[in-house]
């Protein structure tokens, strides 16, 4: 279920308006909305509201970003599997990573799972969190940045070296 927005654009409650135009007109017309008006309602509609509610826990979105409070807005890794460096920005609405194989997409689903606090036996690739360690390196980070509406961003980041099966997590950079 999604809530409408509490700050309404002049545009946007005018759209409203003519779509409740158009409905009331197919009521008096006693006519029936086809399929084709379905899906153009659905398209045209707003989709980026001020909250958003999920399994009765409503979440803030940012209006400006369409980002949920708690989404990944950034993936930083270093030294991690494949990368020597690479940053990635999720998108609001959904992604997908696509490329041939051996380019890195489990990799970064990998540093997902292990930078949100995941164990690595979880993945079925490593028992050790030190094998994510890229060979030749002696340390490897993932960084993750989450979403946080009206408030600075969170920054999780999970270091951990080739030398032991410890990680030194910092949230913030503390």
């Amino acid at each position: 279920m999604v809530a409408g927005s509490t700050k309404r654009h002049q545009d946007q409650e005018e759209e409203e308006e003519d779509r409740a135009s158009i409905k009331r007109q197919r009521l008096e017309d006693d006519s029936s909305p086809s399929e084709e008006d379905d899906l153009e309602e659905i398209l045209t509609t707003n989709t980026t509201p001020s909250l958003i509610e999920h399994n009765d826990i409503a979440l803030p979105i940012d209006e400006e970003d369409g980002f949920v409070e708690g989404s990944i807005v950034k993936i930083t890794l270093t030294n991690f599997v494949t990368y020597d460096y690479c940053e990635v920005f999720p998108d609001p609405q959904m992604n997908m990573i696509i490329g041939p194989n051996g380019t890195g997409k489990s990799t970064i689903v990998c540093a997902i799972a292990l930078g949100l606090g995941g164990a690595p036996a979880l993945l079925g690739r490593a028992k050790n969190i030190q094998e994510f360690v890229k060979t030749g390196q002696d340390e490897a980070t993932i960084s993750i940045e989450l979403k946080k509406v009206n408030d600075r961003n969170i920054v999780i980041q999970r270091s951990f070296k080739k030398s032991s099966n410890s990680t030194v997590w910092k949230v913030n950079g503390k």
